[in-house]
């Protein structure tokens, strides 16, 4: 059976035999890469379980590896800030910031940042504890038409002379600072076909592992012949290339090779897109 998907900013849907499950980010836990001194290794906050990522694709935001920032509730007395700052053993305050009330960043045991938050939530004194976060700039794809994508990034920028509307988009730059694809993920666009050979598309066109294309045995046995990239069931024949067109932009906007200074990016930088041909060329 072919697998579906759908990808709303960071949230994930598979779709198998009737089968759904989800997959979102999480905020809990941390883990550190050991590459060097304590000062210059990065932590990774905010892979689900508390381990580190091993899907492609997924950029986590980098943190301190010994800070944390941690916010008291108006009136908790000095005292009371103590014995929290005990109880999570952090080591020292680093600085009580005047613009936030409440607010103070401490030090904590290298590689322990996420038990460290963890026993200050438990403290009724605390609002909210945090790491500290590296603050970078959004994912920026090189492709030389993202510029004219009003719906993945809106600036209020002219098109064809028109203005945009500022914040009017999807806020996937945003998206893709957590998660940029995956080349296995199936994506299947049930449309007009998919011009598999485009070259802001064939990299992320699937290919059937199973099947030996143009030999006219179905030889995974699923019941197609020769569905190499999908199938085009309007025609009655492995061949879903698109006559129309309309395919193959919904399939650039779901899954456009980015970042290849190549026209434009899709919604997933990498993902596996499957053809699946129902209309004809006059849609």
């Amino acid at each position: 059976m072919y697998r579906f998907c759908t990808t709303v900013l960071g949230v994930v849907a598979l779709v198998s035999t009737g089968q759904v499950t989800a997959w979102q980010p999480s905020v809990k836990g941390a883990t550190e890469t050991r590459d060097g001194p304590a000062s210059d290794r990065k932590t990774q906050v905010g892979v689900p379980g508390g381990g580190e990522s091993s899907r492609p694709g997924k950029r986590w935001p980098e943190v301190h590896p010994s800070r944390v920032l941690v916010r008291f509730r108006p009136g908790v007395t000095r005292a009371a800030r103590e014995d929290a700052h005990n109880g999570a053993r952090s080591l020292r305050t680093i600085r009580e910031f005047r613009a936030v009330r409440g607010l103070t960043l401490v030090e904590v045991p290298d590689g322990k940042v996420g038990q460290t938050i963890e026993a200050y939530r438990k403290n009724p004194g605390v609002l909210y504890a945090e790491p500290d976060y590296t603050v970078c700039v959004d994912a920026i794809p090189n492709d030389p038409d993202f510029g004219i994508l009003w719906g993945l990034r809106n600036t209020g920028q002219l098109i064809n002379g028109d203005p945009g509307t500022p914040g009017a988009d999807i806020r996937a730059t945003d998206a893709w600072n957590l998660w940029t694809g995956d080349p296995n993920f199936k994506i299947a666009v049930i449309d007009t076909g998919v011009d598999y050979n485009h070259p802001d598309l064939a990299a992320n066109i699937w290919t059937n592992p199973g099947e030996i294309p143009d030999n006219d045995v179905d030889d995974d046995g699923n019941g197609w012949i020769d569905d190499v990239h999908g199938y085009d069931f309007r025609n009655n024949d492995a061949d879903p290339l698109d006559d129309n067109r309309h395919g193959s932009h919904v399939a650039g906007t779901i899954g456009g090779v980015a970042n290849n200074g190549v026209g434009v990016a899709g919604v997933n930088w990498q993902c596996n897109i499957v053809a699946l041909k129902f209309l004809c060329a006059t849609g």
